[in-house]
């Protein structure tokens, strides 16, 4: 992304550059570790309406789809979407600026993945989801953990955050005091999950994955939230 901040109107007038970053998914949307989940949670009721804010490539709402979902919505700032299958799904949406194009307390589910890390006005998203939203309704919200060893290692010796370097375009840090005042109000949280854990520093690479998944060393947490 270069050493300046990337705003969503540049994003948005830069397709084919965004598109090479954003159609590649994340942990969550490749792993299908949250569809899955989706469908054991409800019980095989394929009638819940499910909005996917920030959707990219689509890889959570398409395997939603092949699932049998199909009260979908996938909102972006522009079309990244990998599968034709959802295109009638889609609408135009910055997460900065506008409102999720639903009626109030209409949605059983809002995901919102590796999203809110990059918004200029992630208050009007948050703000947003807790309108939309029924009571019971599930906000289902990703972004750096910064809470690893690594973080509080990178932040002592080099005064930052290893998840917020100049090259990822990540401006919105969530601490948990900040996760808490934004989120605590209007939400109970229902699960935690946490990625797969990653140190930099060990070679090979590969022998990560025999490292715990944990706030200390996981660089992704996931949360899954319910309404009040």
């Amino acid at each position: 992304m270069g050493d300046c901040f990337i705003g969503s109107r540049e994003v948005k007038n830069n397709y084919k550059e965004s598109k090479s970053k954003y159609i590649k998914g994340s942990y969550w949307s490749r792993s299908g570790i949250l569809s899955n989940y989706i469908c054991k949670l409800y019980n095989g009721n394929k009638n819940i309406k499910i909005a996917e804010v920030g959707v990219s490539g689509g890889d959570i709402l398409f395997s939603l789809y092949k699932n049998g979902y199909k009260n979908l919505l996938a909102l972006d700032i522009n079309n990244y979407i990998k599968y034709p299958e959802l295109n009638n799904y889609f609408k135009e949406m910055d997460a900065s600026r506008n409102n999720i194009p639903v009626e109030t307390a209409s949605l059983d589910i809002i995901l919102s993945i590796a999203l809110i890390e990059h918004l200029e006005n992630p208050i009007n998203f948050i703000n947003e989801a807790i309108r939309v939203l029924k009571s019971g309704g599930r906000l289902i919200v990703s972004f750096p953990n910064v809470n690893t060893w690594l973080d509080k290692i990178t932040f002592l010796f080099k005064g930052d955050i290893f998840g917020y370097r100049k090259d990822n375009n990540h401006i919105f840090i969530i601490t948990p005091a900040i996760f808490h005042k934004l989120f605590l109000r209007n939400f109970n949280i229902e699960k935690v999950m946490y990625a797969d854990p990653f140190i930099p520093y060990i070679k090979p690479r590969r022998l990560n994955k025999f490292l715990p998944k944990s706030r200390f060393l996981s660089l992704k947490v996931c949360y899954i939230l319910i309404k009040k």
